[in-house]
């Protein structure tokens, strides 16, 4: 059974909410309503996704790995604003202002032409996430996922930063684990003279 990953999908295909979001409702109807997520796709956007880039940094396991986001900028703006089909940047927004990121990319199984998505960056501001940030932008991934046509779709946990919630939460919406993810550090470290 194989699907051929479609495009980005249209403003008409963006979760049938008003506005070009993909979740959310609203501003004013709730504090839930007042999330909304959409695509990353201007250079305001571009910095805002940079910003909580950094929050995730300073708050990761990586935070002692030097952060140069002068370099990321343009990487992450030839990413973001690029035309790839295959790769997805949102943005949660509580009252317009950014709380949250996520970052996926689809591809194809080692060992299959079937198309299934990963999503690589997960973050959500530590005040937001007692809210719905979170699943709303694991929703919009969804449904983004299954525009593309895939058959599949995943969340690294890699950050270290609240594990056992993020499985938590995870499991909830029906994800289930698959695994684990193990590193050693190939820095040495410098020696005090």
């Amino acid at each position: 059974m194989s699907k051929k990953p479609k495009g980005k999908p249209s403003d008409k295909n963006k979760g049938k909410s008003k506005g070009g979001t993909l979740a959310g409702g609203h501003e004013g109807e709730s504090k839930d309503a007042a999330v909304t997520v959409r695509f990353v796709k201007t250079e305001e956007d571009v910095e805002a996704f940079l910003e909580m880039a950094s929050l995730a940094h300073e708050e990761s396991r990586y935070r002692d790995f030097p952060y140069d986001s002068f370099s990321r900028k343009d990487l992450w703006r030839e990413r973001l604003l690029g035309k790839k089909t295959n790769f997805v940047a949102l943005l949660a927004e509580f009252h317009k202002k950014p709380v949250g990121v996520l970052v996926a990319m689809l591809g194809k199984y080692l060992y299959s032409d079937d198309p299934a998505t990963q999503c690589h960056s997960f973050y959500v501001r530590p005040e937001n996430r007692s809210g719905v940030s979170a699943i709303k932008l694991l929703h919009a991934y969804r449904r983004w996922a299954e525009a593309q046509g895939a058959i599949a779709m995943s969340v690294h946990v890699t950050s270290g930063i609240r594990i056992k919630t993020t499985d938590k939460l995870l499991r909830r919406l029906g994800f289930e684990q698959t695994g684990g993810n193990y590193e050693i550090s190939l820095v040495k470290p410098e020696k005090d003279e």
